[in-house]
């Protein structure tokens, strides 16, 4: 996680959550896979004991791979909300969507984790949709994505602690420079990825970087 980022007790219903103790601003990296995160396989998962199945389930969440991904660090305390302040642009990790100020919860949207279960949703927002399904991903893919693009458009405009631990650097850097070339490219990591598991065609072609034209 961020270095600014720390663990707290949000309230009796939340329990523990995340809070910025600095402005973070947006376009910085909040969370970034690493080599430390443990990564179990759905094979691996029905071999497990029930207890197992049910800590993976609760804390870990499920990429594009199908895997299963516990995360060694605080990333696993990052809570749910209907208004989410972080996202993943395809490369595994996560950025600001918006500035993120000093006291605010760190937050991203369950549905865009491959969520396998429904749950009703408190998060008290005037945007809280009631019940959050993965379902919910095919009417808010283009928003997310429009959120991504413009956040990722300052990826290099200030500091980026995490940028070490990034695994596919070349390939974030070649979609940050086709979005600074094409003015009118996007980012869809979440129309790609609601495509892939609806069956829609919600997306235009892509190229390799993740990147295409509207």
């Amino acid at each position: 996680m961020h270095p600014t980022v720390e663990l707290v007790q949000i309230d009796e219903r939340t329990g523990r959550g995340l809070r910025a103790t600095q402005l973070i601003s947006q376009g910085t990296i909040v969370w970034a896979r690493d080599e430390l995160d443990l990564t179990v396989s759905p094979e691996r998962l029905s071999q497990l004991d029930d207890d197992y199945r049910e800590i993976l389930r609760t804390w870990a969440y499920l990429d594009e791979r199908g895997d299963y991904v516990l995360c060694w660090d605080n990333g696993r305390f990052v809570n749910h909300s209907c208004n989410a302040n972080v996202f993943n642009p395809g490369f595994e990790f996560e950025i600001a969507v918006r500035d993120i100020l000093p006291g605010e919860q760190i937050t991203n949207d369950y549905c865009s984790l491959n969520l396998e279960y429904t749950f009703a949703c408190a998060c008290g927002l005037p945007e809280c949709r009631g019940t959050i399904q993965l379902a919910d991903l095919t009417t808010l893919a283009p928003h997310w994505d429009r959120q991504v693009t413009e956040a990722y458009r300052k990826l290099h405009s200030g500091p980026q602690p995490l940028w070490k631990y990034v695994r596919d650097k070349d390939a974030a850097e070649s979609a940050w420079s086709a979005l600074s070339l094409q003015p009118s490219a996007s980012l869809r990591p979440y129309q790609r990825l609601a495509g892939k598991l609806f069956g829609e065609l919600l997306a235009d072609s892509v190229t390799g970087s993740g990147v295409s034209e509207h």
